[in-house]
């Protein structure tokens, strides 16, 4: 979408009046909004104790649903979107929110020579199908989050997964299930804090000069599109902030640039090297995920819930949440969610 035609952004309808203010400049409280506006599941489906040479390829997964492995011992190449024998060592946490095709091998076939010398735990992440666009805007393809300390809670999350593996107690399989859910916030927010401290401050002038954000931190290996480059640069991120706050507001693309501080062409531009999307997109996949939650949740008519995230014509918001969905909003509200049952993960053993 081109700038002329972005000068009233309205996501597909007319939205009302009354755009914020404004949001802390440093644009925390993004990932506070993420995690309130989505639902994530978490499935750990596998544990899989490691030999010499072993080796894991997974093709794509389904639309909603984004694969991570955690590695409990050993060492591990990766190959992924935006990642190529990307390294990973015991307590790191591979995450796919793009759901691609991904694989995982030994990086040192003549250090696993015992059975349980390496573990890995495989799971995936389920959010709603309303909000999966707007997690992929946020988050990058493919990331390898590094293990922290051993007081980190990160550290402490994966020793917990670990014990319930090891020896599972009683309700051991919803404990899993509700870890897996947690470690998807707890990754999140370590590989957000790595990068936001492994950015340059000249990543900034860069920015205000429309150039492309800066490579992610040693401390974490991934494409650098989303969370993790909006969080690091604050113009952008305070902006995310906003639109997140009050997607129902008239955002119009003046306004946006405004609240940025940044040119027309010089938000469009960089916003999209982030985060992979325009303002504007990025806006639609908020007000739909928020559609969708209020869909689900009450018994608001659709009309009411159009208005209350942004659109003033029901019919402009139907035509935006089937083209957003694939359905309209009486028929995702119809579906409901579909509750999975809980189990132990399957225990498997791969070897060269």
């Amino acid at each position: 979408m081109d700038v002329s035609t972005q000068a009233r952004i309205e996501a597909g309808g007319a939205a009302r009046a009354g755009a914020p203010a404004g949001d802390a400049a440093d644009g925390a409280g993004m990932l506070d909004r993420l995690l309130a506006l989505v639902d994530v599941d978490g499935r750990l489906e596998v544990r899989c104790e490691l030999g010499a040479g072993w080796d894991l390829a997974q093709d794509a997964a389904e639309g909603h649903h984004m694969p991570f492995h955690v590695l409990l011992d050993g060492e591990a190449l990766v190959d992924a979107d935006g990642l190529s024998a990307a390294p990973m060592r015991a307590g790191d946490v591979l995450m796919l929110p793009g759901g691609g095709a991904h694989r995982l091998r030994d990086r040192d076939p003549a250090s696993l020579t015992r059975p349980g010398e390496g573990a890995l735990l495989c799971g995936r992440f389920v959010v709603p199908a309303a909000s999966a666009r707007l997690v992929r805007a946020l988050v990058p393809p493919a990331l390898v989050v590094r293990g922290e300390g051993p007081d980190s809670r990160l550290t402490r999350l994966l020793a917990l997964m670990r014990e319930e593996t090891d020896a599972p107690g009683e309700g051991g399989a919803a404990l899993l299930r509700h870890l897996s859910g947690a470690l998807f916030a707890v990754a999140l927010r370590a590989a957000m804090a790595a990068a936001t401290e492994g950015r340059s401050v000249r990543d900034q002038a860069s920015l205000d000069a429309g150039a492309t954000p800066g490579a992610p931190s040693s401390a974490l290996e991934t494409s650098a599109a989303g969370v993790l480059a909006l969080s690091a640069h604050p113009r952008l991120a305070a902006l995310a902030v906003a639109l997140l706050r009050e997607p129902a507001a008239d955002w119009t693309l003046d306004g946006m640039a405004e609240r940025a501080h940044l040119s027309r062409s010089s938000l469009i531009r960089a916003f999209q090297a982030a985060a992979g999307v325009s303002p504007a997109e990025f806006l639609t996949q908020v007000r739909m995920t928020e559609a969708g939650r209020r869909l689900r949740a009450g018994r608001d008519s659709v009309a009411a819930i159009g208005e209350a995230v942004g659109y003033a014509s029901e019919a402009a918001f139907q035509r935006a949440f089937k083209r957003e969905t694939g359905l309209t909003p009486a028929a995702w509200r119809a579906a409901g969610e579909i509750v999975t049952p809980v189990a132990l993960p399957e225990r498997k053993r791969l070897a060269g």
